[in-house]
């Protein structure tokens, strides 16, 4: 699941999709609604090899599908599976290092952290705090 860089007041209606693509791939559509008073980032970590590139990942923006879930619904059962959250350790801080590119998704912005250590080149309006 994901986590947000600042205060939300409501998440909910969290759908994921995931599907492998060849032998090194996989596709991954992520879809919720949550209301917040301020501006924040939406964090979702993804399982990468440990060498990553910055470049590894591709966003694809299906905002004009708005009934993806709806349709892969005709094709698989509704299975409810709920999972303990995740703790990752803090991260250091380390000098500055190039910013990981942010790119446009619709009416969204993301940025891919390929690695735990890369979170502290987000740019400054996705950083969590440094003790979470």
């Amino acid at each position: 699941m994901c986590c947000f860089s600042g205060p939300v007041q409501e998440v909910s209606r969290t759908k994921i999709f995931a599907r492998r693509f060849g032998k090194a791939s996989q596709y991954l559509v992520y879809q919720m609604q949550f209301k917040s008073l301020e501006d924040l980032a939406m964090i979702l970590p993804l399982p990468t090899p440990e060498d990553a590139p910055e470049d590894a990942l591709t966003f694809i923006n299906l905002e004009g599908y708005t009934e993806f879930f709806r349709d892969m619904r005709k094709g698989f059962p509704v299975k409810i599976t709920r999972s303990a959250p995740s703790r990752k350790p803090a991260v250091a801080s380390a000098p500055p290092e190039p910013k990981l590119e942010v790119v446009e998704i619709g009416s969204f912005e993301a940025s891919f952290v390929p690695k735990l250590a890369d979170f502290r080149r987000l740019d400054q309006r996705f950083r969590l705090p440094d003790d979470a």
